[in-house]
Formats: C-alpha cells, sequence, structure tokens
C-alpha cells in the first residue's frame, strides 16, 4: 500500500429468509481510517455476523462492532501504533465486550447466548495486516505483486455440523480465537460474512474466487479517498440484488477497500 489514503465502502443486507421469518438484518459492520502522527495512515474494519437463533444477535453485533473499534482507536492514539495490538489485546478485547454484552443481558432479562455473534477484524497499517476472526466468514486481501490475485488468510470455520460455528459470546471463545499478523504490503482487502461465501469462495481450492473480488474492487478504485457513499450504495443494491438473492437467502456483508 502506498502513503495515499484508503478508499473504502461497506454494506449490510437483510436476508430473503429473515424476510419471510419476520427477522431484523443480524449484520452489522463499520470501517475507520485513522493516522499516526507520523502521518502513516492505518484501516480498520470490523464485521459481525449475528447468530439466526439468538434473538438480540443483531444488538450483539452492533455492540461487539463499535466497542472494538472504539478499543482498537484508544490504543493507537495512546501508543501512535501498531505494536501494542497483539493477540493479548484481542484476548482482553473480547473479555470486556462479553462483560458488557452479559451485564446488557442481565439489564434486559435476555441470556448471553442471546446476543451471540462471530466477529472478522482487520487493521492494516504501513507494511502489516493484523486479523482476528472468531466464526465464519472471511478476510480477502491482495498486495501489489499480485494485485489482481486475492488470497483468504483463514479459511471459514465451521463445527461438527455444517450450520454451526463459534461465537464472540462462548466462555471459551478466546480459544477459537484466530489472530494472525501478516507482514505485507496490502493493496485491497475484503471481509465478508457467511452469507457471501458460496458467491464470493472457491472451494474446490479453499481460496478466494479472485473474479468476484476484481469485479467488485474495479469500480472503487476510481472513487475519491475515503469513505464512498456512491460505492456503498452501489453494494447495497447489489447485495439486494436478485441475481444475489438466488444463491443465498442469508444476511450480507461486504467490506471493500483499496
Amino acid at each position: 500500500m502506498s502513503s495515499t489514503s484508503w478508499r473504502y465502502a461497506f454494506a449490510s443486507v437483510i436476508g430473503t429468509g429473515h424476510v419471510r421469518a419476520g427477522l431484523p438484518c443480524q449484520d452489522f459492520s463499520y470501517c475507520e481510517v485513522l493516522k499516526t502522527t507520523n502521518g502513516e495512515p492505518v484501516f480498520i474494519s470490523v464485521v459481525a455476523d449475528g447468530a439466526g437463533s439468538a434473538s438480540q444477535s443483531a444488538i450483539g453485533a452492533e455492540i461487539s462492532c463499535n466497542e472494538i473499534i472504539a478499543e482498537i482507536t484508544n490504543c493507537i492514539n495512546i501508543n501512535d501504533n501498531l505494536v501494542n495490538l497483539n493477540r493479548k489485546f484481542a484476548e482482553d478485547c473480547i473479555e470486556k465486550i462479553q462483560s458488557k454484552l452479559a451485564k446488557y443481558a442481565e439489564e434486559t432479562s435476555n441470556a448471553l447466548r442471546d446476543f451471540a455473534c462471530t466477529l472478522l477484524v482487520a487493521i492494516i497499517g504501513q507494511a502489516q495486516i493484523i486479523t482476528w476472526q472468531i466464526g465464519d466468514g472471511v478476510i480477502v486481501y491482495s498486495d501489489p505483486n499480485t494485485p489482481e490475485e486475492y488470497s483468504v488468510i483463514n479459511w471459514p470455520e465451521k463445527g461438527e455440523y455444517e450450520n454451526l460455528t463459534s461465537f464472540l459470546t462462548q466462555s471459551d471463545a478466546v480459544d477459537h480465537l484466530h489472530f494472525d499478523t501478516v507482514v505485507a504490503y496490502v493493496d485491497e482487502i475484503a471481509i465478508l460474512t457467511d452469507g457471501l461465501q458460496r458467491v464470493a469462495l472457491d472451494f474446490s481450492i479453499q481460496n478466494a474466487h479472485s473474479p468476484f473480488f476484481r469485479s467488485m474492487f474495479t469500480p472503487l478504485r476510481v472513487q475519491e479517498s475515503g469513505y464512498s457513499k456512491t460505492a456503498s450504495t452501489a453494494l447495497t443494491n447489489l447485495l439486494s440484488s436478485e441475481r444475489v438473492n438466488d444463491r443465498t437467502d442469508d444476511d450480507k456483508t461486504l467490506v471493500l477497500a483499496s
């Protein structure tokens, strides 16, 4: 990645299955770009996918994303670098979120498991990418050496059965945390929830389906730096389209940053 600012777009869209069931969109996503005092841009994205069987999972997903963004932002502002964003920091964040959700659950007469959600986090500095993952969904990136080829950092986790995965609210969530630091210059990154996995991944080789991501990134590259409302609206329309809904009836989130 060069020193120029990021261009990014993101959207979370309700699935047709949730519409039929009268459920809300249980995905949540958010992005932020910070700068260190030496001008280094740091791109942060957090995505959570609420469990369909958990009654308050939409709230759990939103609270989790907002809390993690706040914790990461505070850490970078204090330390002015990414050094302290290590696994222990990630585990501490998860425990703080569990405590906050447990308190909220008690106040609202719910159980902690009612707020169950998966978690995907990406933090990108000048020459590294830090990722956290609990449960399914996927983080995909490209580097300057192969800008048109996209690689999966962790293949989506599944439980013993196809429709089971791990959740942030589990007592052993930190044991299911995939924490990775990749030393690389990142050109582009995409984050998606499991509602798009069948569309965006090549299961035969357990990697990204690069043609999908090429088509997604091409219009974003010509946008102005920063958050693109135009590209985000286009993403929302695409994820709501019949051609995508014919492939999946789940909620869908897609984050793109170039």
